[in-house]
């Protein structure tokens, strides 16, 4: 359980967080190839300026995600579900 985890700026290159519960966290300005977050539970996670390449979103719940200015290149999101994701300028 990864509720309200301050990873701001961290690297997460090949980072596995498949099915962790991540609600609140704040993962502003990360950098990194192919996270996997495959059925985590992201609802509430501030990925705001976040520079992502190949992240591994399928399954995962972006309830309320918060991501204004993120880049997600190459992001797979088959069966995401989620009501109130903020990507604004993404």
């Amino acid at each position: 359980d990864m509720t309200g985890a301050n990873l701001s700026g961290a690297s997460i290159v090949n980072t596995n967080f498949a099915s962790t519960i991540m609600k609140g966290a704040n993962l502003t300005n990360v950098r990194g190839n192919n996270p996997d977050f495959e059925g985590a539970d992201l609802e509430g996670v501030d990925f705001t300026g976040a520079e992502l390449v190949g992240p591994d979103l399928e399954e995962a719940s972006v309830a309320n995600l918060i991501a204004p200015a993120v880049s997600f290149t190459g992001a797979e999101l088959d069966g995401a579900t989620g009501r109130g994701a903020n990507f604004s300028e993404a």
